[in-house]
């Protein structure tokens, strides 16, 4: 059996904030990524992820639309904080012998992003902030011959 862990923590300001508008626009004040793995003797697998996006600001079209100024030092509003936290667990592979007298193996993955279903937006233009994606479940055969 084995288990790793990683993580990242960046602190984060973006663009050239000196200049009448700064282009930094989207920049999360903080990231945070970490994940802890692991897999069993037998070959089964699991996997949980924590991704962290501190408050951004939006575009700077979505500024203006808002009726406010394109000034990124002190805009009309933020876009919030948000973490995630995704589950994704694989099988072994399983051996087969089919009828056609081919050896493969078969494996299954699944998992669910967004596991909690926070609702969050990513920058977007033309007025729309996206909605990011609320909590999505997948499941995933591999077939080798």
């Amino acid at each position: 059996a084995s288990i790793a862990a990683s993580w990242v923590v960046s602190p984060l300001l973006g663009g050239v904030v000196d200049k009448p508008v700064p282009d930094n626009e989207g920049v999360a004040t903080r990231l945070f990524n970490g994940r802890l793995a692991a897999i069993s003797p037998g070959g089964a697998a699991g996997q949980v992820q924590i991704r962290y996006s501190g408050r951004r600001t939006p575009s700077q079209s979505n500024l203006l639309l808002d009726g406010g100024t394109p000034d990124m030092s002190d805009p009309s509003y933020m876009l919030g904080a948000f973490a995630l936290l995704d589950v994704t667990l694989a099988s072994p592979g399983f051996g087969f012998d089919a009828t056609t007298r081919r050896k493969g193996t078969f494996k299954l993955r699944g998992g669910v992003a967004n596991l909690l279903d926070r609702r969050y937006a990513e920058v977007g233009f033309n007025g729309v902030d996206v909605p990011g994606l609320g909590r999505t479940i997948w499941l995933a055969g591999t077939v080798k011959l």
